[in-house]
């Protein structure tokens, strides 16, 4: 959703830089976000405001939507790769707002958590990866006073999931056992006889996204199961890749982290 407040004193001016970054940001193609948030991956300036930025997280705002949009994501688990340009635009814009989070004040005025809510059913592992390392800023706010009329909001389910209930990150030393995903369901809500999926994955032969929608047709799999069933995927398919290992390791900290905060907030609410 869109910022609709407005800041009730007049804030100072931004450095040459910085404005002439955020004017680009502001006006420039959709293609070209990359670009200029490429000219600050370090911050060089004084403690900004959100209330500065507030006109290009807007437009972040309506980019996230329409790139939800067009994959579906409000629906349902990703069905089609994300196309080269969107996905650098996507993690441009993800890891500039998280930049954001860490050198700016009025950081409660952040409204767009529906979409970054959405990002979660991608099969994407670096979006997902950039999504968690930005909902975990806020995340780490709720126990500070003045963030309690935050917009801050998460699905608890798919955190919950992402937490890796389906398996072990680190490889074992049995192969033919690692390689085999294996998840029972039901496949009705009421009365529904236990089905189990047992699948031998050869590692990496096929992507995720494609590999999940195989299962889900084939098995017939519910929509509330989905996510369980794309993560122990995840995890079974790139056992012996030790950079996505790493990164499903850093997935599954910044979870717990996120899970932790929300726990606290429901405690102290």
């Amino acid at each position: 959703m869109k910022i609709k407040r407005v800041p009730i004193k007049t804030l100072p001016p931004l450095p040459p830089e910085l404005k002439n970054v955020i004017e680009h940001l502001e006006k420039e193609d959709q293609s070209q976000i990359s670009r200029w948030t490429n000219e600050i991956v370090e911050w060089k300036y004084p403690r900004s405001d959100f209330f500065q930025f507030v006109a290009v997280l807007n437009r972040f705002d309506t980019i996230l939507e329409n790139i939800c949009k067009e994959y579906e994501l409000t629906q349902h688990v990703q069905k089609k790769h994300f196309d080269a340009t969107i996905k650098q635009t996507l993690l441009s814009i993800l890891n500039f707002t998280r930049l954001l989070f860490d050198h700016c004040s009025n950081r409660s005025l952040y409204n767009s958590f529906e979409h970054l809510n959405s990002l979660l059913y991608t099969t994407d592992i670096d979006v997902l990866e950039t999504t968690l390392a930005l909902l975990i800023k806020p995340a780490q706010r709720m126990s500070n006073p003045t963030a309690a009329h935050s917009n801050f909001s998460i699905q608890k389910d798919k955190v919950i999931t992402e937490l890796a209930r389906s398996g072990d990150i680190i490889s074992s030393n049995d192969t033919q056992q690692e390689n085999k995903l294996v998840m029972s369901y039901y496949k009705e809500e009421e009365m529904g006889e236990l089905e189990t999926i047992e699948y031998t994955i050869v590692p990496e032969k096929e992507n995720d996204l494609d590999l999940f929608w195989t299962l889900v047709k084939k098995h017939q799999v519910p929509s509330e199961y989905h996510f369980e069933l794309l993560n122990k995927i995840r995890l079974t398919n790139h056992k012996n890749n030790n950079n996505i290992t790493r990164q499903l390791l850093k997935i599954r900290f910044m979870s717990i982290v996120i899970l932790g905060w929300l726990q606290y907030m429901s405690i102290n609410i």
